[in-house]
């Protein structure tokens, strides 16, 4: 008997079910578990990602990352999040969502050079919008719109969420960085104008930078540490071997591709984040002496 591949024609049925309503939970259950395990595979490789451009041996980082690899299967997902054990998931639900998310990666990476899939949500912030409009068409306030006020609860909720979980991370890595080093220097970074690259502006607002830095200054003199900030000019494109400035004597600025480098000059290779990090510090012990 020929396999689908090996056959001419593909014939294939297309039929309407009618499922009762205890199939309907069971599969909306199902398809809730899916999406869920999917945006949690998205939001580990997230914070992997960001876990890793910390190059210093930091304990808690390097734990963080540990737990965090280890979740990646089904079995340890299943046993961090309880409700995943409910018997009407399916465990082919649970296996499928992290391969699909897995296609999903090497599908992306072969278009994209950075960065990671994004999340398979409900468009909490959509569903909002429409009700809003509906409401509006109908001539109905929204303060007695009951749909509406139920979604910008949800709306809101999802946000909050959000915003604890970035603070908690950034609590973790300022208490860390400011309890085991006597001197902290970072570049004084100006959100409002990076801002402006519109490429860029959405991941610049969630990473919180200046949020970041006043955690380090309070901490910093909590602990009775040093802190302080330096211009951020150069720090990226200056080798901090030789002192060249790249987009000088004839050579081209580095772009946010160039991820690692040689100096013309010294010919030494960079990783463009340690060297960025190298001349911080140097202009942070210049500007303490």
């Amino acid at each position: 008997m020929k396999s689908m591949a090996q056959m001419k024609c593909h014939y294939g049925l297309k039929v309407r079910i009618y499922p009762s309503d205890r199939q309907k939970k069971i599969i909306k259950i199902n398809s809730d578990a899916s999406r869920f395990i999917y945006n949690e595979m998205v939001a580990i490789n997230k914070e992997l990602m960001q876990l890793r451009r910390v190059k210093l041996p930091i304990d808690i980082v390097q734990d963080r990352i540990k737990q965090l690899t280890m979740r990646q299967n089904a079995k340890q997902m299943s046993n961090h999040y309880q409700f995943l054990e409910d018997k009407r998931i399916d465990s082919l639900t649970k296996a499928n969502a992290i391969q699909n998310y897995r296609k999903a990666w090497n599908a992306f990476r072969k278009v994209h050079a950075t960065g990671v899939p994004k999340f398979h949500r409900k468009s909490y912030q959509r569903i909002l919008s429409r009700r809003a409009r509906r409401a509006k068409q109908e001539h109905r306030p929204l303060r007695t719109s009951k749909n509406y006020q139920k979604q910008r609860l949800l709306v809101a909720k999802l946000h909050a969420q959000v915003f604890e979980r970035r603070r908690d991370f950034l609590h973790n890595v300022s208490t860390t960085l400011i309890k085991n080093h006597d001197f902290v220097a970072a570049e004084e970074l100006r959100s409002k104008n990076m801002l402006k690259n519109h490429a860029l502006a959405m991941s610049i607002a969630d990473v919180g930078w200046r949020t970041f830095l006043g955690m380090l200054a309070y901490k910093a003199e909590l602990y009775h540490r040093q802190f302080l900030t330096v211009n951020p000019k150069n720090t990226t494109q200056a080798c901090h071997e030789c002192g060249f400035v790249m987009g000088t004597a004839g050579t081209e600025k580095l772009t946010l591709a160039d991820r690692e480098w040689t100096c013309p000059k010294c010919h030494a290779h960079h990783v463009r984040d340690h060297n960025a990090a190298q001349n911080i510090l140097t202009k942070g012990i210049i500007k303490l002496a």
